[in-house]
């Protein structure tokens, strides 16, 4: 680490505390804001419901770990076996809608509105990054296994590397030893080493957020504790991201959102076994006030498959225009580099900044004048996003 980096770390907690006596806004302090007997978390809408062509090669366990969706649902929903392949052509119905957290009042510069905020909600398995206390960015990760957790709490950024070299944990080591493999101590940059080309480190030991050489695993349960995400999105988030930066890891199974007059409901797995109580009770209690609205045979059902969708659970018929919409997705390319891009859907309702489509991780929105490919069959946009 250059002197210049270490200044930095030492600089962190002297950073916070300004942050956190910055003058309080109330944009997201509003939005956490419920009745008190609720005790299900409220957020906001995200993502999108649209259809997908199938293009040769693509299989529904990169759809899964690409776009943050249960393969499992993502079957279902299209009248698949676990063991059917994806014919090129076929039109998929892909719904990865997810309520959003805003970052939690007593996180510096959250409510706050204050520069960049990362939020991870474990069951989630999704990464949210907010600029200004607007959401600018999604990503899928992976997050630690059930017996090797991934740590809840507030955080910050410490350190930023590119092209890391991985000096391999005690613990690790140790369970390396267990199962008979050659115990490594320290993996140099190299296409072997599992933190990628970018480590963000947390000042939480062994604890960060990296790429890595194995793609298929995003979205999963599956780490040593840290976050594991796509090396397109770690890429992008990197530059976006400086030392300093609050990091709120938290675990929320079951998450609520209104939008306009619908209520939408999101339940994952509780995979660390930390819910002290049945969901369904727990729901009901926490929706009481508006159980009029609800249809509870559908909250039974998503609480009994829990595939990690928001789905609309008011009472009548689906919103118009929640599915079928086909959304332009490629690579954008800008002065000589290729990266990842999308274009903003149609919101089904409610405010229209919540409704920037994270698909793929990338920034929010898009630009003008850029040149638009194919990218895993769909359809190559217009000269600009729309």
């Amino acid at each position: 680490m250059t002197g210049a980096a270490r200044a930095a770390v030492r600089a962190v907690p002297a950073i916070l505390a300004v942050l956190g006596l910055a003058s309080s806004g109330t944009e997201l302090r509003d939005a956490r804001v419920v009745p008190k007997a609720l005790s299900v978390p409220v957020g906001r809408l995200s993502g999108a419901a649209f259809l997908y062509t199938v293009s040769r090669g693509v299989t529904s366990t990169q759809l899964s770990a690409r776009l943050g969706i249960s393969e499992a649902a993502l079957l279902r929903e299209n009248g698949l076996g676990r063991f059917d392949r994806l014919t090129p052509g076929r039109a998929l119905r892909i719904d990865n809608r997810h309520i959003v957290l805003p970052a939690p009042p007593d996180i510096p510069g959250g409510a706050r509105g204050v520069g960049t905020v990362l939020v991870v909600n474990i069951p989630q398995r999704m990464l949210y990054r907010f600029e200004g206390g607007a959401l600018e960015q999604c990503a899928p990760v992976g997050v630690g296994r059930r017996d090797w957790q991934t740590p809840t709490g507030q955080f910050y950024v410490a350190t930023k590397e590119r092209e890391p070299v991985w000096v391999v944990p005690k613990s690790i080591q140790e369970e390396m030893r267990r199962e008979g493999k050659e115990v490594l101590t320290v993996v140099p940059h190299c296409d072997e080493n599992p933190l990628g080309e970018y480590w963000l480190g947390l000042n939480a030991e062994g604890i960060g957020i990296h790429g890595t050489i194995a793609p298929l695993t995003v979205y999963a349960f599956l780490t040593h504790g840290c976050l594991r995400v796509h090396p397109d999105d770690v890429a992008f988030l990197f530059v976006k991201v400086e030392v300093a930066t609050p990091v709120e890891i938290v675990y929320e199974p079951i998450l609520l959102a209104f939008e306009g007059d619908r209520v939408y409901l999101e339940a994952h797995r509780d995979v660390y076994r930390r819910l002290r109580e049945p969901s369904l009770p727990s729901v009901r209690r926490a929706l009481r006030e508006i159980e009029d609205r609800v249809d509870w045979a559908k909250v039974e059902e998503l609480l009994q498959r829990r595939e990690g969708i928001a789905r609309d659970v008011t009472k009548g018929d689906l919103e118009q225009g929640s599915r079928d919409t086909l959304l332009p997705l490629g690579i954008s390319h800008r002065a000589g580099k290729s990266t990842l891009a999308f274009a903003r859907a149609q919101p089904t309702g409610g405010d229209p900044e919540w409704h920037q489509r994270c698909l793929v991780g990338h920034e929010a929105g898009g630009g003008h004048g850029h040149r638009w490919e194919q990218l895993w069959g769909f359809f190559a946009g217009p000269e600009r996003a729309v």
